[in-house]
């Protein structure tokens, strides 16, 4: 899949297909498909990187020539970069925690969670959904009190 980063149409429709990814692989965690929510945490990251990899090579081509031939919103970059680390951390901490592995489960949530604070603030609802899958992890794991606050701090926020 190879993208003519020239045509911010085709970012576009890549951000549009890995969401569509995302959503497939969302999906196939709650009808306890793993495998197939892995395959398609596996493409959103082979898009990112492919994505990413040729927006690196038009920048190293435009810094010796003083032109942009980027036309690729950041927006569009920051977009297709978010949804990679919600395939990684998000999604994988869905799967571990379907898998009944909850320690890892709690390991993507905490990465994810702390990223999320980072780029969008303590107040976002991708925060919130985090802190009520962390919350579930640690009621899972008998850390009641530790749960019990995750699911306060959603609900602060909702």
């Amino acid at each position: 899949f190879l993208i003519p980063l020239e045509d911010a149409g085709a970012a576009e429709s890549l951000y549009l297909r890995m969401a569509a990814l995302l959503n497939h692989a969302r999906t196939l965690v709650r009808v306890n498909d793993t495998t197939g929510s892995l395959n398609r945490c596996s493409d959103i990251a082979a898009l990112a990187t492919e994505f990413a990899q040729k927006v690196g090579q038009q920048h190293a081509l435009a810094t010796g020539h003083a032109i942009v031939v980027n036309n690729i919103s950041p927006e569009i970059q920051n977009q297709v970069r978010w949804l990679s680390l919600v395939a990684k951390h998000y999604v994988m901490g869905m799967i571990h925690q379907r898998k009944g592995e909850q320690s890892e489960a709690l390991e993507c949530y905490v990465k994810f969670l702390n990223k999320a604070r980072h780029d969008l603030g303590h107040n976002h609802s991708h925060v919130a959904s985090v802190l009520f899958m962390k919350g579930m992890v640690l009621f899972e794991q008998r850390k009641l009190h530790h749960a019990m606050l995750a699911q306060l701090a959603c609900l602060r926020i909702r």
